[in-house]
């Protein structure tokens, strides 16, 4: 899948593809121009290819269903041998098969915005008010993570904003509008904006309650379970696990001294802390009970840095029931995205 964060190459291959459709249509309203059309379509070849790479391009247009549609012989037929009319009408009909299972997913959802003129249109209140959602942080922090989880998991599109944490673009008077303390993540929808990762995804579950997987819990008595465990995460775990992070991986990235005694008081209480889940997880499947909930979710992108940048992995397959658990939530197929995004 390609990336939701953009480069200046793919910047010009947004504009090179919104020229084409440009000079699609100008061929079109001139009555079927030849040179135009043939323009047209050499732009938006050129512009998919910039955005989304050589190699995928090749693969995406190239996959054995990709014949059996006229997409491509619609582009011969228009640019090669100067048939306009027959290759529109070919590529029309191809257009809309070959898309046709991928209209769903987050990148073109993105990438459709973005594109010069379609962008304008998508961005007219009543249309943007059933596209993407506007998630400013970066990708691979654990806050907006587990916003991006909850928006996999439920089927919401979203854009994905890039907020450079090393440049401490956070910090900047335009990010401090959407998030006052200068922290990511923070989330435009239409004339909503929120901020704090656990407000955000809990606003989510519910708003689309009956969409995606159930994230609340079906009883009230589920949900305050759900609750309890959220706050749970963030107020035992989290707050073990984020002084450890700091720790062990932001501070010698900065050339900053780890302070081992901290680290080593840390991992005492972190197993204690680990302790309590074994015994949870002991006579449930999930946190909450037998279904995968926010109480499951809000952990994950904490989780992923104990198994992986922290080196504590041990911690957790030493024990039995939280190393089951989490092989179980990490084996979903909206992290698996979320980490393929994240190219982890």
């Amino acid at each position: 899948m390609a990336s939701l964060e953009m480069n200046d190459l793919k910047k010009i291959g947004l504009g090179l593809t919104g020229f084409g459709i440009f000079f699609t249509f100008l061929g079109v309203i001139f009555v079927f121009d030849k040179g135009l059309i043939a323009m047209g379509n050499i732009l938006f070849l050129a512009g998919v290819t910039l955005t989304i790479g050589i190699h995928p391009t090749i693969q995406f247009f190239t996959k054995r269903q990709s014949f059996k549609i006229s997409f491509g012989l619609g582009f011969c037929f228009s640019v090669v041998f100067g048939w306009p009319i027959f290759g529109l009408l070919l590529k029309s009909y191809g257009f809309l098969v070959l898309f046709s299972g991928f209209w769903p997913t987050l990148a073109v959802a993105v990438f459709l915005q973005r594109i010069p003129l379609l962008g304008w249109l998508f961005h007219q209140p009543y249309i943007r008010s059933k596209m993407v959602v506007k998630v400013y942080g970066q990708i691979k922090a654990a806050n907006p993570q587990r916003v991006l989880l909850c928006f996999l998991e439920k089927g919401i599109e979203f854009e994905v904003i890039h907020v450079d944490l090393d440049q401490l673009e956070q910090k900047k008077p335009e990010h401090l509008l959407r998030q006052p303390f200068g922290q990511v993540p923070a989330i435009e929808d239409g004339d909503l904006k929120l901020f704090e990762s656990r407000a955000i995804v809990r606003y989510y579950a519910t708003k689309y309650a009956d969409q995606g997987t159930d994230l609340l819990g079906k009883t009230l008595e589920e949900r305050a379970i759900v609750d309890q465990w959220v706050e749970v995460e963030n107020n035992y775990l989290y707050a073990v696990a984020l002084p450890l992070v700091i720790n062990v991986v932001f501070k010698p990235k900065f050339g900053e001294p780890c302070d081992v005694t901290l680290v080593e008081e840390l991992k005492v209480k972190f197993e204690k802390v680990l302790d309590v889940y074994e015994n949870r997880l002991a006579t449930n499947r999930y946190l909450a009970g037998d279904e995968f909930t926010l109480a499951d979710l809000t952990h994950m992108p904490g989780m992923r840095y104990i198994m992986n940048e922290v080196s504590l992995s041990g911690l957790v397959t030493s024990r039995e029931n939280v190393n089951r658990w989490w092989n179980e939530i990490s084996a979903r197929p909206a992290w698996k995205k979320l980490m393929d995004l994240s190219a982890y």
